[in-house]
């Protein structure tokens, strides 16, 4: 699945806990992955092992690292380096991975 270019979490990152049920069915879906169809899909997943990478499609930066758990209490590594990514708020990037989730399931 990874035939996109990426580029690794940097240092510069932060983490959190996403508290977030997934049903096996949608573990399927998200190890299926996403390779982007056209300019306008702006990320590109994958997952190795238990852990989702997702990555900004056009530049290949790793945004989230989502280390799925079984207690559905996930470690979620964030991107801080200003230079690949402007968010800095811990809140508007839970809301943001939880719509994304929510997209890349109802596909």
């Amino acid at each position: 699945m990874k035939n996109w270019k990426t580029i690794d979490m940097p240092e510069q990152n932060d983490t959190f806990i996403l508290e977030r049920t997934f049903t096996p069915e949608q573990m399927n879906i998200l190890r299926k992955g996403n390779n982007p169809k056209s300019m306008d899909d702006k990320w590109f997943f994958y997952m190795e092992n238990n852990t989702l990478y997702a990555h900004r499609s056009w530049t290949g930066y790793c945004i989230y690292k989502i280390d799925c758990s079984q207690d559905n209490h996930h470690k979620v590594t964030v991107n801080r380096n200003l230079q690949q990514y402007k968010r800095t708020n811990i809140n508007e990037d839970k809301e943001l991975l939880n719509k994304l989730l929510n997209y890349w399931l109802s596909k």
